[in-house]
């Protein structure tokens, strides 16, 4: 997220990349998905909302970026973050342990 920070300043091109980076994020192998699906059960749809709600507010980042409407990006990204961390305190620990890997940088 750290080119988002360019959200801060006058530089819509590098904080679009990196909004768009965030959207078209590469997909968990299937073999992970069933494992988080496992873990996590009737809790998946609500993962999978905080999902859905950070790809989509990252694509609005990046088309407010695109526009140079900079309180537009402002404020997709301030729901954004929220979302991630939302996202985090009710996951990531839980995913981290399934998945084998470390809950704070997410590596094996």
């Amino acid at each position: 997220m750290s080119g988002l920070n360019q959200v801060w300043s006058d530089r819509q091109g590098a904080m679009g990349n990196a909004a768009l980076k965030i959207a078209d994020h590469p997909k968990i192998p299937p073999g992970q998905v069933a494992l988080v699906v496992a873990e996590l059960g009737s809790e998946m749809a609500a993962f999978k909302q905080f999902d859905t709600a950070v790809h989509d507010l990252s694509l609005a980042i990046q088309s407010a970026a695109l526009e140079k409407d900079r309180g537009r990006a402002i404020a997709s990204y301030q729901q954004m973050v929220g979302a991630c961390l939302a996202c985090h305190a009710s996951f990531r620990q839980r995913v981290s342990t399934v998945l084998n890997v470390d809950p704070l940088t997410m590596a094996e």
